[in-house]
């Protein structure tokens, strides 16, 4: 049996469109359960979706997404849990069938799971994010289908781990919060299942406060996981320089809050003065004085480069012309005895030949 458990908090019509779209899967409804894990007993109540034999309403005794999925998970009668995000939405009907079949195939996998795709009305900030989330994941593949982490909205686990007594950081209240358990998973049974054609669409609908939020508090989480675990997470990348400016600009932003909410976590200082020092250490003394110092290199092989061959330009013209002057004193062939105009017409025969190949040298050379 699959269970679904679904995170949600003030998200009514995502909500809906998710739980519809696990209404359309291929998979046999007896095989899977949805269980809706509200923050609140209030939002509960509220909730457009009732119990069925299909949904289950829950509430989290704390808030938190960390605190939903594990009682999500404690609740599962599954043998595989899938954790869901509510602003996710499932178009492929054989999903749930190929998160369970995925599980069955590869025993040794601790956890499955796959990309988010784009909606067709995504904004700038949904592509940065979405972006950035293609970045996380590349920094931790390890070979082909195999990653270290895994995306906290599209993620399956085989029941076994929380009955082990591993659990999502209650800690993290909100941002990269799955990312501890995975990689305490990852360290423990070997990387992950990371498969492409596990997609789901991620409807975010991100504005520019919101998408910095997003870093900052992925920051935080990133910043609780050293803390906890003393696991330093990878540096965030800022994506390929083939993407359009405002995208790299975007992608940058992002990584300087998630370094913002990371310091913050080790640091008591004003947090405007920490947004200046982070600014001047990753663009000032990272970026700035690194390209400096690439192109003080550069010029410095140059030089050398230059130099080299002038000197051994030099020294072969050197060579020629001290054979040359060399050769001037050296006697005529040995015949016999002429006239002193032919003798001093051999001469100066002679020395335009000698003349003739040191020009022939000097042009001569590479």
């Amino acid at each position: 049996m699959l269970s679904v458990v679904i995170p949600t908090t003030n998200r009514p019509d995502s909500l809906i469109r998710l739980v519809e779209s696990l209404q359309l899967q291929n998979m046999v409804r007896a095989s899977f359960e949805v269980l809706v894990v509200y923050n609140s007993e209030l939002q509960k109540k509220s909730s457009p979706l009732k119990d069925s034999s299909l949904v289950q309403l829950l509430c989290a005794p704390h808030p938190g997404v960390n605190h939903a999925r594990n009682h999500g998970a404690l609740h599962a009668r599954g043998s595989v849990i899938l954790f869901l995000d509510d602003d996710c939405e499932v178009t492929d009907p054989a999903f749930l069938q190929k998160h369970f079949a995925y599980h069955h195939s590869f025993s040794h996998l601790a956890a499955v799971g796959g990309p988010y795709l784009l909606t067709q009305n995504s904004s700038l900030c949904d592509q940065i994010y979405h972006a950035n989330n293609a970045n996380w994941i590349h920094a931790n593949l390890t070979e082909t289908s195999r990653s270290s982490a895994l995306l906290g909205g599209n993620a399956s686990y085989k029941a076994f781990i929380f009955a082990n007594g591993f659990r999502f950081t209650e800690e993290i209240i909100y941002g990269g919060s799955e990312t501890p358990l995975n990689t305490i998973l990852a360290l423990k049974y070997g990387a992950h299942g990371y498969f492409l054609d596990l997609a789901v669409y991620h409807n975010t609908q991100l504005n520019l406060h919101s998408l910095l939020r997003k870093a900052f508090l992925q920051g935080i989480g990133a910043a609780v996981q050293t803390k906890m675990y003393g696991h330093q997470l990878k540096q965030l990348s800022a994506g390929s320089y083939q993407a359009h400016f405002f995208l790299r600009a975007g992608l940058e932003l992002y990584a300087l809050f998630f370094i913002l909410g990371y310091q913050s976590q080790f640091s008591d200082g004003n947090r405007f003065l920490l947004f200046l020092k982070t600014l001047v250490d990753r663009y000032v003394k990272n970026k700035l004085m690194t390209g400096l110092r690439n192109h003080a290199v550069q010029l410095y092989w140059w030089l050398y480069s230059l130099c080299s061959k002038t000197f051994w330009r030099l020294h072969s013209i050197t060579l020629a012309s001290y054979g040359f002057f060399q050769s001037m004193f050296e006697p005529l062939p040995l015949a016999p005895r002429t006239p002193i105009a032919v003798r001093f017409s051999y001469r100066c025969i002679f020395i335009c030949k000698k003349l003739g190949w040191l020009a022939f040298k000097t042009v001569g050379l590479k």
